[in-house]
């Protein structure tokens, strides 16, 4: 994929999510305008200031999950060869930029991968528009856990798409990986009576983008 088609595909993936909250933003304002209390669009999808969530323990939290990130995918690279194969095919994300090698084109296009098309994108989704939602419905332990599991459910039909599996060793690994990294971003944003998903951007493209490295040198050794 050429760096232009990345931004594109990148950009545009963002756009249809924003499309999606503005709309849903749009009909509460016109009939429901009081449950907004004011809320600009921006605060309401959680593009707002993260001063006070950015603290020592988020950093904490961002550290252990960039650490288990690592881990992780080294375990199931080095234990499961359908997991190698899937990592390094033309259907990953990952596989079509190290299709051509590692260089710095590559590193360019990850980067854009992993903090706008994946992470903003499905954090502006599932934790800006669903998760935000859910805290004020049911409370933050069962909107968390809801959220969570339908950020897993996402992952598991990618995988079947995929793998054509439903159930098998990679799925068992991605409910791990995606439920327990969907619990971890919905409590960064919502500690401290935080408004913002920077929290959960800032660890999501993080871990995405230190897989992809791992990815890089544990496929080229």
């Amino acid at each position: 994929m050429q760096m232009s088609e990345q931004l594109i595909s990148a950009f545009s993936q963002v756009g249809v999510v924003l499309g999606i909250g503005f709309l849903i933003y749009g009909i509460i304002w016109l009939f429901f305008r009081r449950r907004l209390a004011g809320q600009s669009f921006f605060k309401f999808i959680g593009i707002w200031s993260a001063r006070q969530q950015l603290d020592r323990k988020f950093w904490i939290i961002w550290l252990a999950s960039v650490v288990f990130a690592v881990v992780s995918l080294v375990l199931e690279y080095r234990l499961s060869e359908n997991f190698r194969q899937m990592l390094m095919s033309d259907s990953s994300p990952y596989g079509k930029i190290l299709k051509n090698g590692f260089d710095f084109s590559a590193v360019i296009k990850a980067l854009i991968y992993c903090f706008v098309q994946a992470s903003a994108a499905e954090e502006l989704l599932f934790r800006g528009l669903i998760a935000k939602r859910l805290f004020k419905v049911i409370g933050f332990l069962k909107g968390n856990f809801v959220q969570a599991l339908i950020f897993w459910l996402m992952h598991l039909a990618i995988f079947w798409m995929v793998t054509g599996e439903w159930i098998s060793l990679i799925q068992g690994a991605a409910f791990i990986t995606s439920f327990g990294m969907g619990l971890i971003l919905g409590y960064v944003n919502y500690r401290r009576d935080g408004e913002s998903i920077i929290p959960s951007w800032l660890l999501h493209g993080t871990a995405n983008f230190i897989s992809f490295l791992t990815l890089a040198y544990v496929w080229s050794r």
